[in-house]
């Protein structure tokens, strides 16, 4: 389990050792008597560094994201991975490496990353009730995955072609269908075993994964009805 107090401890020091870095820099750059290019980008690159910082910190910083934890434990790991990611991805802009096409393409994976890491998660508190619903789930983790990486090569390589395109709205609407097959065969399993559902401790109510399924439902709602639309 994570201390997430002495997260927020380790954090906190750190954007106060990137004010005394860009403090030392300002002093370099006065006592050089000019900003030259390096130093602007040092400069860029220490903002950055303690944004993201501040931005994994806006992540932990509430004490209720101990439970959240606990409930999510993967998708919030793959959230921390990508505040990294995204940091390494915005220095490699400031340096020059990569152009702003390829910076907002690193930006769509991180995303569907993150929806992809959240839905397979909620899939996964749904295991081990029947054999049906399970046997939805494993072949939805199939089609998540294959959609993810589709939607890669989509961000990634141009005129992919119109075979690429229907194959990628046919998986998009199988995973968006299994996901809502689960659900069903789920609530009916609880209607079937109330017995279950009485006996289980009830969880108190988290805002966040309130928030994070809203977010998914919509996304469930993409991935069935807009290459549909698409094919219109």
């Amino acid at each position: 389990m994570i201390d997430f107090k002495k997260l927020r401890k380790y954090l906190t020091y750190l954007i106060i050792g990137i004010l005394i870095v860009a403090a030392c820099v300002s002093v370099v750059a006065v006592l050089m008597g000019a900003v030259n290019d390096a130093i602007s980008k040092t400069y860029a690159t220490l903002f950055w560094s303690a944004i993201h910082c501040l931005i994994a910190l806006a992540i932990i910083w509430n004490d209720s994201i101990e439970k959240t934890y606990t409930r999510l434990p993967f998708f919030l790991n793959t959230l921390f991975l990508i505040v990294a990611l995204s940091f390494a991805a915005t220095v490699l802009k400031v340096w020059d490496v990569v152009t702003w096409h390829t910076l907002n393409n690193f930006y769509k994976t991180f995303a569907t990353l993150a929806f992809a890491s959240f839905h397979g998660e909620i899939l996964s508190k749904v295991e081990k009730k029947k054999n049906h619903i399970d046997a939805a789930i494993y072949i939805n983790y199939i089609f998540i995955i294959l959609v993810f990486c589709l939607l890669q090569v989509q961000f990634y390589i141009d005129n992919v072609g119109d075979l690429f395109y229907r194959i990628l709205a046919a998986g998009s609407i199988i995973d968006g269908t299994l996901s809502l097959l689960v659900i069903i065969f789920y609530r009916l399993y609880k209607y079937n075993n109330p017995t279950t559902e009485i006996q289980a401790p009830q969880e108190e109510y988290d805002p966040i994964i309130s928030l994070l399924m809203v977010l998914l439902v919509i996304y469930l709602f993409f991935l069935v009805v807009a290459p549909l639309i698409g094919l219109i």
